[in-house]
């Protein structure tokens, strides 16, 4: 990807307001819309991370299976993959 660090911006700039419309959402006791809010948060800033550790291809919306992907450049992602997991529920199904 020619500007990848443009990107990760962009993914991360998103997951930032996805998280902050989650919250909002949360404190209305919209917990429907806040899980799924949560779930686009993280997916987004797993697709930020990847751009920015220079992925060419960042497909999918599974958090678990993002999460995978992170782990080929942090094993650390392991110690999240189990919560990642977890979230898919509120978008996947």
């Amino acid at each position: 990807m020619k500007n990848r660090v443009a990107e990760a911006k962009r993914w991360l700039s998103q997951a930032i307001q996805d998280l902050d419309d989650a919250k909002f959402n949360h404190s209305g006791k919209r917990y429907n819309v806040a899980c799924f809010l949560a779930q686009q948060s993280v997916e987004k800033a797993l697709k930020a991370y990847l751009f920015m550790k220079g992925a060419e291809e960042v497909w999918g919306q599974s958090t678990a299976e993002l999460c995978k992907d992170a782990k080929s450049f942090d094993p650390e992602f392991s110690a999240i993959e189990s919560n990642a997991s977890s979230l898919d529920k509120y978008y996947i199904p």
